[in-house]
């Protein structure tokens, strides 16, 4: 009779253990949803404000040469020795060799 009632409690702990693990990981794993969750919110945030920005600042500082144009077309016809404030000199780059 001793025998059943310590296989009787040995089964209970065992099964209170089993429960407590799957508690365990039930717990983790909920967390882990919420954490997916909100890495999922961030991730597409971010991903959006990425796409936002690509034609308006990575497009044009990988390939200028269309904005140049754009630049060169809009100015045409302008001396910008008439236009330059207080009889200034117009900017040139200093660092260019001159011929």
């Amino acid at each position: 009779m001793i025998v059943v009632q310590d296989l009787g409690l040995l089964h209970c702990v065992s099964n209170f253990k089993l429960h407590i693990q799957k508690t365990k990981k039930t717990v983790i794993m909920e967390a882990l949803r919420k954490n997916l969750k909100s890495l999922g919110v961030i991730g597409v945030v971010v991903g959006g404000i990425l796409v936002a920005t690509y034609p308006i600042i990575i497009a044009p500082y990988m390939d200028p040469r269309p904005w140049h144009e754009v630049q060169n077309v809009g100015r045409q016809g302008i001396d910008r020795e008439k236009i330059q404030p207080g009889g200034m000199k117009v900017w040139t780059d200093p660092f260019e060799k001159k011929n």
